[in-house]
C-alpha cells in the first residue's frame, strides 16, 4: 500500500513539473507572437563597470517574422492573397548578434548565417521571399528596426544585417576590435545571448567559458553554455576583442558551442568592403 501511495504522489508530482516546464516553453516560444511596429523610443544606453569590456549597448536580438491569414495558415505571395493592416507575423526563429558600425543612418551587425537563410537538401539556398512575406525585425537599444540583410557567407556561417535609423547611435555603440588571432587554449571568453528568445530593454545575459581550440570539423569550439536563439553571439576574448560567432551547440551537453575564427569574420568583412567600399572592421 505505502509502496502504491509513493508512486501515486511521484507521478503526480514529476507530471507537475513537467506541465510546468511546457507552459514555460509555450510562453517563450509564443513571446515572438506580435504584430510589426517600430517604436519611437529613444536609444537606451547599459552602463555598468564592464561595458567597455563586453559590449553591452552593441548587442542585437533577431526575429525571423513569416505573415500568417485570418486562418491561421501561411499565406503564399503566389496565392495573392490579401494582406490585411490587422495581419500578424508569426515568429519562425531568433537568434543573437552584435552591431559592428553605425554608418550614414545605417547599422551593420553580425548574426548567424543559418538564421538569415534557409538550404534545400542539396545545400542550394531557399528564397523564402518568392513564397512569404517575410521580415528580419532587429530590437536594439529599446527600439524595433527591420532588417536587411547585406551578406551571407555559408562556410563560415556569417551574415551581415544592416537596419537604418532615425536617431544618432554613433554615442550609443561601443567600438568592436577584432583581435589579430585566437587565444590560446584555455583562456576565458565571454558572450551576450538571448537563448530561448530571453531579452529586454535592460537585460543582458552573460555567459563566460574558456576557448578550447579549433577543429576543421566543429570549428572553434567553447565551454559557454548555448541553445535556440544563442546562435550569431559574437564570442570575445579577455580583451573585449571580437574572436568569434557562435553558430552551434552540442546536444545534449550544451555547455559546449563552437562557431568561426576571426580570420574568417576578417576575410567576410573584407569581401563586403571590396564590393561595398564599406569598411567595419
Amino acid at each position: 500500500m505505502g509502496v502504491c501511495m509513493f508512486k501515486i504522489i511521484w507521478r503526480t508530482f514529476f507530471g507537475g513539473m513537467v506541465i510546468g516546464f511546457l507552459i514555460i516553453v509555450l510562453f517563450f516560444s509564443c513571446a515572438g507572437i506580435s504584430n510589426y511596429k517600430k517604436t519611437d523610443q529613444k536609444p537606451i544606453r547599459l552602463v555598468n563597470a564592464s561595458e567597455n569590456v563586453y559590449n553591452n549597448n552593441n548587442f542585437v536580438f533577431f526575429e525571423k517574422l513569416v505573415l500568417v491569414d485570418e486562418f491561421d495558415n501561411l499565406c503564399k505571395l503566389s496565392d495573392n492573397c490579401d494582406i490585411k493592416p490587422e495581419s500578424t507575423y508569426v515568429n519562425l526563429s531568433s537568434s543573437s548578434g552584435g552591431a559592428l558600425r553605425s554608418i550614414d543612418g545605417k547599422v551593420y551587425s553580425l548574426t548567424a548565417a543559418h538564421f538569415c537563410i534557409e538550404l534545400n537538401e542539396n545545400g542550394t539556398i531557399v528564397d523564402e521571399s518568392e513564397f512569404w512575406d517575410e521580415i528580419i525585425l532587429v530590437r536594439f537599444t529599446g527600439s524595433v528596426y527591420k532588417g536587411k540583410i547585406e551578406k551571407v557567407d555559408l562556410a563560415s556561417d556569417l551574415c551581415l544585417v544592416s537596419f537604418e535609423h532615425d536617431t544618432n547611435l554613433n554615442y550609443v555603440i561601443d567600438k568592436i576590435k577584432l583581435s589579430k588571432k585566437m587565444p590560446p587554449i584555455g583562456e576565458p571568453v565571454h558572450i551576450i545571448a538571448s537563448p530561448l528568445g530571453i531579452n529586454g530593454t535592460h537585460l543582458r545575459l552573460h555567459f563566460d567559458g574558456k576557448y578550447a581550440g579549433c577543429d576543421r570539423i566543429m570549428g572553434c569550439l567553447y565551454t559557454i553554455p548555448a541553445t535556440f536563439g544563442s546562435s550569431g553571439s559574437l564570442v570575445f576574448n579577455k580583451y573585449g576583442e571580437l574572436i568569434s560567432v557562435l553558430s552551434i551547440a552540442v546536444f545534449p551537453f550544451q555547455e559546449i558551442s563552437g562557431g568561426c575564427n576571426v580570420y574568417q569574420i576578417k576575410d567576410f568583412l573584407k569581401k563586403f568592403k571590396q564590393s561595398t567600399g564599406i569598411k567595419l572592421y
